[in-house]
């Protein structure tokens, strides 16, 4: 067994010198823009193109508008008539219950838009995708 020594006189570390770390701003390199690899078009106001754009607009949207048109109507419908039955002044409907209704049915619809207008805008660009 190892006996301690009385009386030792125990070294002090000395203290580390002291250092002075500089941090060096970080340097920015210039990015190069890519080309830009569309060609923006644009129509006189009234023109032919113009007319010929908004036409195929027109026939693409006409039929959202008439599937959105009969879902809303339908949910206004029964909210009227759910007012009605429920009439207290104070609290004609129940919000929470429509705004879940109006989201739940409006969804599809939505959903049919954003799928053929993509592929419409897809086409537009002539630009193909393909599924893997």
């Amino acid at each position: 067994m190892v006996q301690p020594i009385e009386n030792a006189e125990v070294a002090e570390p000395e203290p580390a010198p002291a250092t002075v770390v500089v941090e060096e701003e970080p340097v920015e390199e210039p990015i190069e823009e890519a080309p830009r690899s569309y060609h923006a078009r644009s129509w006189e106001f009234g023109g032919v193109e113009h007319q010929r754009v908004w036409a195929r607009f027109v026939r693409r949207t006409t039929k959202y508008e008439k599937d959105m048109t009969k879902v809303v109507q339908s949910l206004l419908k029964r909210q009227q008539e759910s007012v009605q039955a429920k009439l207290n002044p104070d609290d004609p409907f129940n919000i929470e219950e429509w705004i879940k209704k109006f989201r739940v049915e409006v969804k599809p619809v939505i959903t049919d838009i954003v799928d053929d207008s993509g592929g419409d805008a897809l086409d537009d660009l002539a630009i193909a995708c393909r599924s893997t």
